[in-house]
């Protein structure tokens, strides 16, 4: 997820952004949640590059992002990018 600084995207700010777009309150993020956190954390993520990151966190297929368990791999794939 290119344009996000590594110095930004501590894992305490990301799980604190995600939560708050956790519209439902259920700990996962759909799509549209995780688009909006990022719109939020700033630096110009493009739908694709939210959709690559989306797939690579979302393990079990769900068509969500569990924040406690899946978000290790939301970092690892912005460490990548």
């Amino acid at each position: 997820m290119k344009g996000l600084s590594p110095d930004v995207l501590t894992k305490e700010k990301l799980r604190s952004t995600f939560k708050k777009h956790d519209k439902n309150g259920d700990g996962k993020l759909s799509f549209e949640e995780l688009q909006a956190a990022f719109r939020e954390l700033g630096g110009g993520i493009s739908w694709y590059q939210t959709e690559q990151g989306f797939r690579h966190a979302d393990k079990n297929e769900s068509g969500y992002i569990d924040i406690e368990e899946e978000l290790e791999a939301l970092v690892d794939y912005n460490a990548k990018k």
